[in-house]
């Protein structure tokens, strides 16, 4: 990667050492990144989920209790993608035997923990989320050039703090042809593709250029 990346729904940032001039605080060093940590390790998440279903009495199928092909088929990712994105550091899936995440976020709340929910997943992470991880992305880039615009796209409730807290938001319309709902609630003048899913993407960007073109 040539360029900085946030990963695991904001819980971390990668940056290429020396990409930014001037030092980085808060950052640990490694490999090639200086790498900016916002969330809670996961096995600190998976002991917590674990404890908070049991209080629940919910059935919780986290990625750590899945194995490779039970994940490839519900994600549609290949076996090799899969088995990346069961390596796990700072977010963790899950799936629960009936819709209580309200109880169970009830429980996990007041000790710093948020579930969220993406397309297929519920995620646990710690109380960190995709638009905290941004804005201190994006403010590096202002220390450089302070005319730097930012853009988000995002489709799924788990995308609202990230679309909050760029310049020109886009949603992205869904499989079957809706918006998601709390997105909207939220984001009233939010601006909404007419495509769907990775046609949706390319619309919004390159909306994006044409604008900086002009």
């Amino acid at each position: 990667m040539a360029d900085p990346f946030i990963a695991e729904n904001g819980a971390l940032t990668c940056i290429p050492r020396r990409y930014f001039p001037g030092a980085l605080w808060g950052v640990v060093h490694e490999s090639d990144f200086d790498i900016l940590a916002l969330g809670t390790p996961v096995g600190q998440l998976r002991r917590a989920l674990a404890q908070a279903a049991k209080e629940c009495h919910l059935t919780v199928t986290s990625f750590e209790n899945m194995d490779v092909r039970e994940i490839s088929t519900l994600t549609g990712l290949t076996l090799d993608k899969a088995a990346l994105a069961k390596e796990r550091e700072y977010d963790e899936p899950f799936l629960i035997d009936k819709d209580n995440s309200e109880h169970l976020l009830r429980l996990l709340r007041p000790k710093g923990f948020r579930i969220t929910r993406g397309d297929c997943f519920f995620h646990i992470t710690g109380d960190h989320d995709k638009g905290m991880a941004v804005e201190a992305l994006v403010d590096l880039y202002r220390q450089v050039d302070v005319k730097v615009m930012s853009v988000g796209l995002g489709n799924s409730a788990n995308d609202l703090e990230l679309l909050s807290r760029v310049d020109l938001p886009f949603l992205v319309r869904n499989l079957d042809g809706s918006y998601n709902s709390k997105i909207t609630s939220r984001l009233s003048a939010i601006r909404r593709t007419q495509g769907i899913g990775p046609e949706g993407w390319r619309e919004a960007v390159e909306s994006v250029l044409r604008e900086v073109e002009l």
